[in-house]
């Protein structure tokens, strides 16, 4: 069996929103030819912006209807979002592109700071690494707890699957259930930076 090389590709926002403005397709004619196994939307915002970098989030709604073949990180921070927050988001958009999205979690978004820098909204303390894991650990067992059996047709498998209560104590306590059902992936792919 021949091994194939896979491509990971990194867009800059300032790029995908010329794109967007413009209505022009080359990017995204580009990427089908690379055929990349993810995109990586919003990783400059990682470093202090030169330019203009628009939220991750809404450029990966707009990508995932003309690329349907590769996945989308969408870079986020637990500066100004909440884990439950992010989970939910990032929920939502893993429903809208079918089970391709991801998430890169980083300590500090240039682009969302709120003049917080090195600090969350939610907690007192640097974001260390140790908080961007909490927030990981807390945003999978949110993604766990409504499973998508509960809307299942049958009402034998629906009646069986039942909505989990998620607690977690750490650095961002949550407790609850997420308001929206795993997706197809079940366990959405979480990096950290």
């Amino acid at each position: 069996m021949s091994k194939r090389l896979r491509l990971a590709v990194e867009l800059p926002g300032e790029d995908l929103l010329t794109a967007i403005s413009s209505a022009d397709h080359l990017i995204t004619n580009y990427i089908k030819q690379l055929n990349p196994v993810y995109l990586l939307l919003g990783a400059e915002r990682n470093t202090p912006l030169m330019g203009v970098s628009p939220n991750p989030g809404i450029l990966a709604c707009w990508i995932s209807r003309r690329l349907k073949n590769c996945g989308l990180v969408i870079a986020a921070s637990l500066q100004r979002d909440h884990p439950y927050n992010l989970a939910r988001r990032v929920a939502s958009f893993d429903h809208i592109s079918k089970g391709r999205t991801g998430i890169l979690l980083m300590a500090e978004d240039h682009g969302q700071s709120l003049g917080l820098v090195k600090r969350s909204s939610w907690i007192e303390e640097p974001l260390s690494a140790l908080a961007v894991a909490d927030g990981m650990i807390a945003m999978r067992k949110l993604w766990r707890t409504w499973p998508r059996e509960t809307l299942h047709a049958n009402p034998e498998i629906s009646s069986a699957a039942k909505v989990r209560y998620a607690v977690h104590q750490g650095v961002f306590s949550t407790s609850g259930p997420l308001n929206s059902p795993t997706t197809l992936q079940g366990n959405l792919c979480c990096f950290g930076m």
